[in-house]
């Protein structure tokens, strides 16, 4: 990637909170820089073309060495940032203890560099980071034996002691990566292998000592967090659903256990949160479900900015949670935030936007919200029609027809029927049972257009139309089969026994 394209990413990528800090640090003493004006420029041309910016900033000094104004303008936002988040990021923080560290060793104040790597130690020991400790503890003794004076024997001896803690931690700590790396590995290319040795590679990995707590009880906060991680992944590549929602589980205390972190780190945790969640849906533990829930909405209120990134996966598992317990009603009430955070979202594919807009189809259909569904389903085929299965795209075209009907629009449904049938017919082994319920459906249709009453779709469904002479099939095997046909989950027979 070249410097120009570097440039706009990390300007598209910046947040509403990182842009005020950046324009407060710049434009200091009422002045307004000649690269914060090439910042604004960029911000609202994205294209960052540079012919354009010639012509917008005609006659000025930089834009005679414009790849040396788009570097510096560069280097200024990255150390903006790094300002900003050192705060809140604890590897930032002390990346910059130990830059002061060194800036006051090389100007020869040693007892102020002694002060800072002391403060430094501690520091990275409350966050739990054994890496840096080791650096601190380092530049502790390298200035101690600057300093000489008495006790300092026995003061390196201490700090040597602390040293070969620290360094086993790091040593456990990149053992442990190396396993998740392998795991995380066979995660990405598990296509490519032989079914058998997948599952032996997964069985090595799972039985792998470095994974039993037992043994470590002196691992730090990222190196619990990282085993957490391996053992999720190894329960993916077994598609074992329970194995994947403990794997969460078992990373949630750690987390809670340590408010620092949590507090320094919210989407990390947010996001061991929301796994936790989906996963606890996707393998029926439902338990805690609105507790987990109920936490995560707490921290979006906290966490604004993470409404962009992580809104959406957690409005959808709270939507799903709620179709789960056939919660339809509440449900619906969680479609605006929904909708909202998808909009939000840049990073969705199409395949996630028709997943969703799928499965609110279905959520309106059993609202009896019939021109709702209807248009969600015209509106998902045209756009997303590409990325949706074809057995799923059956099942909403049959939806949508249904929906027609119960809006007394008798002949479109009719024309769609015939369509839909003619298109199954043209297939090698067409599905019987589907083609029988749209003769169904299409008798229906006509039923209701000679009838000169208006009638109740049920009525229609519940009379003769389904009796085994008819059709080849009496009237519960009818249901039953579009019921499998259904993978999303709809209760037909449930919602025809609440009709009329």
């Amino acid at each position: 990637m070249n410097s120009a394209s570097s440039l706009l990413e990390l300007i598209r990528s910046l947040k509403p909170s990182e842009k005020r800090q950046f324009r407060l640090r710049s434009a200091g003493a009422g002045q307004s820089p000649s690269y914060l004006r090439l910042y604004d420029f960029l911000a609202t041309h994205p294209t960052g073309d540079d012919a354009a910016i010639r012509q917008a900033f005609a006659g000025e000094a930089f834009t005679k060495q414009l790849p040396v104004a788009k570097n510096y303008l560069y280097h200024q936002l990255l150390d903006c940032l790094c300002a900003y988040d050192s705060s809140k990021t604890p590897s930032l923080s002390l990346a910059h203890r130990l830059a002061e560290v060194e800036v006051l060793f090389r100007r020869g104040l040693h007892a102020a560099a002694l002060d800072q790597a002391v403060q430094g130690t501690a520091q990275a020991q409350a966050l739990d980071l054994p890496l840096k400790e080791l650096e601190f503890l380092r530049w502790q003794m390298r200035l101690l034996r600057i300093g000489g004076g008495p006790g300092l024997l026995d003061s390196l001896h201490a700090l040597h002691a602390r040293e070969r803690r620290a360094l086993t931690r790091t040593q456990d700590e990149q053992a442990l990566i190396e396993l998740h790396d392998e795991a995380y590995g066979l995660l990405l290319t598990r296509a490519s292998i032989v079914p058998s040795a997948l599952e032996e590679r997964c069985a090595v990995i799972f039985a792998h000592p470095l994974l039993d707590e037992s043994l470590f009880p002196d691992r730090n906060f990222d190196a619990r967090i990282m085993a957490g991680y391996i053992r999720l992944w190894a329960s993916t590549l077994a598609a074992d659903r329970v194995g994947q929602w403990l794997a969460y589980r078992n990373m949630l205390p750690i987390w809670e256990g340590n408010e620092h972190r949590r507090r320094l780190e919210p989407e990390r945790y947010l996001r061991t949160l929301s796994g936790y969640l989906q996963c606890g849906l996707n393998a029926g533990k439902l338990e805690d479900a609105a507790a987990t829930i109920a936490k995560l909405r707490r921290l979006l209120k906290l966490h604004a900015e993470l409404q962009v990134t992580d809104g959406f996966r957690i409005y959808f598992a709270e939507w799903n949670y709620l179709m789960d317990l056939y919660k339809v009603k509440e449900a619906s009430l969680v479609v605006p935030e929904l909708l909202a955070s998808l909009e939000r979202n840049t990073n969705a594919t199409p395949q996630v936007r028709a997943s969703v807009e799928s499965n609110l189809a279905i959520m309106w259909f059993q609202l009896q919200k019939w021109q709702a569904s209807k248009d969600q389903i015209e509106a998902l085929l045209r756009k997303h029609g590409a990325y949706v299965t074809k057995r799923l795209i059956l099942v909403l075209r049959l939806l949508r027809t249904i929906c027609t009907l119960e809006l007394i629009e008798y002949e479109q449904a009719l024309r769609q029927l015939k369509a839909l049938r003619a298109e199954l017919m043209r297939e090698k082994d067409p599905p019987t049972h589907v083609i029988s319920w749209i003769d169904a459906l299409a008798l229906v249709g006509q039923c209701l257009i000679r009838s000169d009453e208006d009638q109740d779709l049920y009525a229609a469904l519940q009379g003769s139309l389904f009796t085994e002479g008819m059709l080849g099939l009496p009237h519960h095997r009818i249901l039953e089969a579009w019921v499998n046909l259904n993978t999303q989950g709809i209760k037909m027979i449930d919602f025809l026994k609440t009709r009329g």
